[in-house]
């Protein structure tokens, strides 16, 4: 199992030439880098996926295709991503972000004291998911 980070805090083309999706993780650091996950695109590119997180900050990962990454490959500064209602695979994750979507938390988290930040935290009832 390898941790790659990225941080996009500069911009510039970066590879990751040998990432396993069954066992690999990236975290990507955005936190001072003046990007947000409203600017990232996820695209298939030459047989691999193409992250562009605007500012001309891009990550090309060889060999693995957009499908295949998901909220266990990846982190936000240091924090691990949450699966959301539009689906399991990464770009959908990225966009239940931006849209303020309801997100499952993680096991290890998931309980009624947890802070959602931004306001009054409500629970729905189901313990893995926060409002």
């Amino acid at each position: 199992m390898t941790m790659f980070t990225q941080d996009f805090s500069e911009p510039g083309s970066d590879t990751i030439a040998d990432f396993d999706p069954a066992q690999d993780t990236i975290d990507f650091r955005i936190v001072g880098s003046g990007n947000d996950i409203s600017n990232f695109t996820i695209t298939a590119s030459n047989g691999g996926t193409l992250i562009d997180a605007g500012g001309g900050a891009t990550l090309f990962i060889e060999g693995v295709i957009p499908d295949q990454l998901g909220a266990s490959n990846v982190t936000l500064d240091g924090q691990a991503l949450t699966v959301g209602p539009s689906g399991t695979d990464l770009g959908s994750i990225f966009n239940d972000l931006t849209a303020g979507n309801v997100l499952e938390l993680p096991e290890i988290v998931a309980n009624p004291g947890v802070d959602g930040g931004g306001g009054a935290d409500t629970n729905d009832g189901d313990p893995d998911t926060l409002t």
